[in-house]
């Protein structure tokens, strides 16, 4: 992920991602296992801007 770049259509830019450190790690891991054991991708994670 390159830094300075436009975020995607969540906004959020690479910059969290890179320098969230432990607490982004466990909060999207969260997410991943409740996505996981519903078996079911939301519908924002389908979404494209092309």
């Amino acid at each position: 992920m390159s830094c300075g770049k436009a975020p995607g259509t969540d906004a959020i830019p690479a910059e969290i991602y890179k320098e969230g450190g432990p607490t982004v790690i466990q909060r999207l891991t969260q997410l991943f296992q409740v996505i996981w054991n519903d078996a079911q991708l939301p519908q924002q994670f389908k979404d494209a801007a092309i």
